[in-house]
């Protein structure tokens, strides 16, 4: 690289229109530099570079003696001026074209040798990962489906919230694979129409809509497939569960080593932090297999199942709409909307059947998990 002498050149900096091209351009230059640069002529050479400043464009022209830059030339050297930075005029345009050749050139042989070797690497990777599915694959399918299922879930979440509905209750039974929401202020075909938007793949069921005060409330129905339970009860980590309500503020009603069972309320301000850690508590294998909670005034009622199982019950989804939950309705009310359209129990005992008395009664027959037969007035 050469540095031209100071008193060589000359530098202007002229405004110029940005759709100049080619010769307008050029004609541009010649009369401004005529205006700017003392006794200009044929026999001045010049070369110029475009910038943007301020929102303006504005070309930068070195202008010099053609027989001084013929001698410069003759060194074939990239010539410096010092007051441009990283600008460079009268570059040689065959040098700059074989350069360019040779840094593409080093560029192609640059990175097919990068591909090699990440591809080599990425062999043995998948090797080493082929290995470790072939022994779990039962399991992998199960999470690609929980991840599916997750996804539907979170759009049809997020279509309640679009429609400006509200979640009163709902359950979730991994036996049936049902989930099951209470809703009310939306209607069902508005659902439809926003999820149909989303290429929604899933559906859901609804069986009849009754009113409250003409706002309409209707029992929601998605099936996600049923999951994989173990044999028997996992009581073992009740304590966990017991650990995580007192930690967000919560109130224990009662818990059942016998059933597995645990039930209480979480004030409305600590519920999604609630739920994000009871999915925390699920990858450490403490699992909700079935669960159901109701929103009051400023409260979420819940009752859990807990099981050893990896399942998903996809408690984490609703912790990322907590503007959905109905939280203002007092309990009172809720129960009335509870009778008009009910949620299915969670199923801890076989149903038997059933006989109705003569006053009228239904005495409902059940099986508990121990193997007692127990009767309960319906």
């Amino acid at each position: 690289m050469k540095t031209v002498c100071r008193e060589d050149y000359e530098i202007y900096k002229i405004p110029i229109p940005i759709f100049l091209r080619g010769k307008k351009k050029r004609s541009y230059l010649i009369k401004e530099l005529e205006k700017r640069h003392p006794c200009f002529s044929t026999l001045c050479c010049f070369d110029s570079r475009l910038s943007l400043c301020k929102g303006k464009t504005f070309a930068s022209v070195a202008v010099m003696d053609a027989l001084k830059l013929s001698e410069y030339q003759k060194k074939n050297l990239t010539l410096h001026f010092q007051e441009t930075g990283r600008k460079f005029f009268f570059v040689n345009k065959k040098r700059a074209v074989c350069l360019f050749f040779i840094f593409l050139v080093f560029a192609c042989i640059s990175f097919f040798v990068l591909q090699k070797l990440f591809n080599s690497f990425s062999y043995n990777k998948i090797g080493e990962e082929i290995c470790h599915i072939e022994n779990n694959v039962n399991d992998e399918e199960s999470g690609e489906e929980n991840c599916n299922m997750s996804e539907m879930i979170f759009y049809l979440l997020n279509s309640i919230k679009v429609c400006n509905g509200k979640i009163i209750s709902g359950s979730f039974e991994s036996d049936s694979g049902k989930l099951i929401f209470l809703v009310k202020n939306c209607f069902p075909e508005n659902l439809r129409e926003n999820l149909k938007q989303k290429n929604f793949e899933g559906d859901f069921a609804v069986q009849e809509i009754s009113y409250v005060e003409n706002i309409p409330v209707f029992t929601l129905t998605l099936s996600v497939g049923k999951r994989k339970m173990p044999q028997e009860a996992y009581s073992g980590n009740l304590e966990t569960i017991r650990n995580a309500v007192f930690n967000h503020s919560g109130l224990l009603i009662r818990e059942s080593n016998e059933t597995s069972q645990i039930a209480g309320s979480i004030p409305q301000k600590e519920i999604p932090l609630f739920l994000k850690e009871l999915d925390s508590i699920r990858k450490k294998g403490i699992v909700i297999s079935n669960w159901k909670i109701e929103f009051f005034t400023d409260k979420m009622n819940f009752t859990f199942e807990i099981s050893k199982s990896d399942v998903e019950n996809f408690l984490l989804v609703l912790a990322d709409f907590p503007e959905i939950f109905d939280l203002t309705v007092p309990q009172k009310s809720q129960e009335i909307i509870s009778r008009k359209t009910t949620l299915p129990a969670i199923q801890t005992k076989e149903k038997l059947g059933s006989v109705l008395t003569k006053d009228g009664k239904r005495i409902v027959f059940y099986r508990t998990a121990q193997g007692k037969i127990q009767e309960v007035e319906e």
